[in-house]
């Protein structure tokens, strides 16, 4: 299993003999992005998002950013290890919109390929209780 959390938001992945990442993140606004982005994506990414205008830019910097993190945690590696040693980018990757102005990704050596071999889990917002 992997799990991903974001203000009020989690999510949690579970396999049966697979390994498997997950990232969740808020896409909002970030005052040093494209620093972020030279220092943990190949230049050129960075020239891709350099191009690109701001708005557009941020939604691909969390592609990219969401990206990276579920195939670091799919392969056990923190971030920066992992640039030492390449991205992992062969791995399938899924990306999807959990919610208004949030981005998820996951990341595993094989993915379903297609949506009716996925279960979607959603517990009712009334099942969730409050947190105090």
């Amino acid at each position: 299993f992997n799990l991903s959390h974001c203000g009020g938001l989690a999510l949690l992945a579970v396999a049966r003999e697979l390994p498997l990442g997950v990232d969740l993140e808020r896409v909002r606004p970030r005052a040093q992005l494209l620093g972020i982005a030279r220092r943990v994506f190949s230049a050129e990414v960075c020239r891709e998002l350099e191009a690109l205008a701001p708005e557009v830019r941020l939604r691909r910097f969390y592609h990219y950013w969401t990206a990276l993190e579920a195939r670091v945690k799919a392969q056990g590696d923190g971030v920066f290890q992992r640039l030492r040693k390449g991205a992992g980018e062969s791995w399938p990757l899924r990306h999807w919109c959990p919610a208004p102005n949030h981005l998820a990704a996951l990341a595993a050596p094989s993915l379903p390929d297609t949506e009716s071999d996925w279960a979607w889990l959603e517990p009712a917002a009334s099942a969730l209780g409050s947190v105090t």
